[in-house]
């Protein structure tokens, strides 16, 4: 499942958990994404993706991997 946030603007993505505990936080300063965050839950991996504005975006899968296109 994925949705939005605000304040600040970010993107929220849910994935299958895998066998390793994951929990990072990274600054990117790049355009479109200012800083990445990775956590796990009892169930699934949470990756946030904070912006630097308000986007569109659009998630699709391929050949078992995602796609995230801002607008």
């Amino acid at each position: 499942r994925s949705f939005v946030l605000v304040n600040p603007y970010r993107i929220v993505l849910d994935t299958q958990k895998g066998p390793l505990d994951i929990y990072q936080n990274r600054d990117l300063n790049q355009k479109f994404f200012s800083h990445i965050k990775v956590g796990t839950h009892k169930d699934y991996y949470r990756i946030t993706l904070i912006l630097d504005g308000k986007y569109r975006y659009f998630l699709e899968e391929k050949n078992g991997a995602y796609e995230l296109k801002l607008k």
